[in-house]
């Protein structure tokens, strides 16, 4: 391993450590506001995307099986964080999530 390979893998492992301290300290302020989803999976334990789907699929079963229709429709949002205005995201944090000074700052 190089130089540079050394200093990118020391880069990428306190990038992920940063990472991680920052969602912790986030992760309580969010799952205690009104706004989050009790049906939002990401970033939450015990919550997985396989849970997401088998709790969609209950919904689409039960609705057959009550004789009712059921629509289903899926959107592929892997990119949208790269199309929202950072600005607008910052200033939601700020005043539905009280993410404030420092914290927001970093962000």
């Amino acid at each position: 391993m190089d130089k540079n390979e050394l200093a990118n893998y020391r880069l990428v492992t306190i990038s992920k450590v940063l990472e991680r301290l920052a969602l912790n300290k986030l992760r309580p302020q969010m799952l205690e506001s009104p706004l989050y989803s009790e049906l939002q999976s990401a970033y939450r334990k015990g919550h997985s995307t396989e849970m997401a789907l088998l709790h969609m699929l209950n919904g689409v079963y039960a609705a057959v099986d009550s004789k009712r229709a059921a629509l289903l429709v899926a959107l592929d949002i892997s990119a949208a964080f790269d199309t929202i205005c950072h600005s607008l995201l910052l200033s939601r944090l700020e005043t539905d999530y009280g993410v404030h000074s420092t914290v927001l700052s970093w962000l």
